[in-house]
């Protein structure tokens, strides 16, 4: 009787850290820009599953390691994105923690511009913001968060943004049906030299053979790429160069300020 009555008193945020994990440890304080931190939640939101079988996945993974600041979003297996951001490091400790996705991306929205101050007390995450602003958000711990695979020595070409957002149009001519992941995906491989990409549903074809250089031919490796989420995730770059790689069955694009993760 006891059990079911503790059940059935048991609160909303109780039973979603139940079903999500537990709840964080530690105290972990940074402050940030909230343009760039909210460029940052914009790209990662573009993979947020709206339902997943690993109910964590429905948060953002938060590290901070002395003053940079990692943002992890992923939707297994398809697709991953890694932000990191330079930020002040105002407790001078490391710290890692979820937060849900929706709830820190609409929050962050809300808030006028300017700097942005995070302070972790265990499960309780403190958001400062203009004078007097404050609000208050739940954090789990990340402690069963997947992680990310390691890109290691693989080799990177340069990009010019322009150019791969020309490639990313041949999402326009990919096919729909999920049962044929080939028609689905843009192909990135490589042609005399150079970086090509090519999609089709069968029954047209579009193929773009970039000016972007493969200078080592035998070290670089081709693959095919979810045409959707490579024009999404394309379009929300802002560097004018971005640098390229497929790595451990993944596309890595990694400008100057963060890396994406593409499966």
């Amino acid at each position: 009787m006891a059990t079911t009555t503790k059940t059935k008193n048991m609160t909303a945020a109780e039973k979603s850290e139940k079903q999500l994990g537990s709840i964080a440890m530690g105290a972990a304080a940074f402050s940030v820009e909230r343009n760039e931190l909210l460029d940052a939640l914009v790209l990662c939101a573009k993979i947020v599953p709206r339902s997943s079988a690993i109910p964590l996945l429905q948060c953002l993974k938060f590290d901070l390691r002395g003053e940079t600041l990692f943002i992890t979003a992923m939707d297994l297996p398809k697709q991953a994105v890694l932000q990191f951001l330079r930020v002040t490091n105002e407790s001078g400790e490391d710290g890692s923690y979820c937060l849900n996705a929706k709830e820190v991306i609409e929050l962050v929205k809300r808030m006028p511009d300017g700097e942005l101050s995070f302070t972790q007390k265990d499960a309780n995450v403190t958001v400062n913001y203009g004078e007097r602003g404050r609000a208050n958000l739940k954090a789990l711990s990340s402690e069963q968060y997947p992680e990310l695979p390691q890109p290691g020595n693989t080799s990177f070409l340069s990009c010019p943004l322009d150019m791969l957002r020309k490639g990313a149009l041949a999402s326009r001519f990919a096919g729909s049906d999920e049962n044929m992941p080939t028609i689905t995906a843009v192909n990135l491989y490589h042609t005399d030299g150079r970086l090509g990409f090519v999609a089709t549903n069968r029954h047209r074809i579009y193929r773009y053979i970039s000016d972007i250089a493969i200078e080592n031919p035998e070290e670089f490796q081709g693959g095919m790429i979810a045409a959707v989420q490579f024009k999404s995730i394309v379009d929300s770059l802002k560097s004018p160069n971005v640098d390229l790689a497929i790595a451990a069955d993944y596309l890595v694009l990694k400008p100057p300020s963060d890396s994406t993760w593409l499966r």
